[in-house]
């Protein structure tokens, strides 16, 4: 998440967010404004739900977690506000399912940066790829299990056809 330079005027959005470890992250460390998650498991969403109830008052009041399909109207919705960084857990995310995502993405104006677990196909349009990735430390991949992280691909949107004095491909 650092990677995405989250600030206190970001909303973040998790799509497939698990058990919420993310969204919580963004919300108590980076304190975003708005941190949503969004999971279509019912066994993983209980237990976001449960550890937002264990957080503090100040990252509940900021923090929702939606169980719901990420390629379904909820991820649309929590992509229609505000939302400027987006985390796709999307490894287990199919062809088709993705280029849904994708295609919510590219028309939410105010993203500004997508990390993902994986390559999205056919990239984003309007979005750069950074040129290389990066590693994020993931709950099967932290120091103590040996691994020094999962690669994690950034997208950075393109403004005005520039991006950090790059021209979009």
């Amino acid at each position: 998440m650092a990677s995405c330079e989250l600030g206190s005027s970001d909303s973040f959005v998790d799509l497939g967010s698990g058990r919420g470890e993310c969204v919580l992250q963004a919300a108590s460390e980076y304190r975003v404004c708005r941190a949503t998650g969004v999971e279509l498991a019912p066994s993983r969403h209980e237990l976001a739900v449960a550890a937002l109830a264990a957080s503090e008052a100040d990252v509940r009041s900021r923090t929702s977690f939606l169980l719901g399909d990420v390629g379904a109207p909820e991820a649309a919705l929590a992509l229609s506000e505000d939302s400027s960084v987006v985390w796709l857990s999307n490894l287990l995310f199919d062809a088709q399912l993705m280029q849904r995502i994708a295609r919510l993405l590219e028309v939410a104006p105010t993203v500004r940066c997508v990390a993902a677990l994986r390559v999205i196909d056919g990239g984003l349009e309007g979005f750069v790829e950074d040129d290389a990735p990066i590693p994020c430390q993931m709950s099967w991949t932290k120091p103590s299990a040996g691994g020094p992280g999962h690669p994690c691909v950034i997208y950075r949107r393109v403004t005005d056809g520039w991006w950090l004095g790059r021209r979009a491909s």
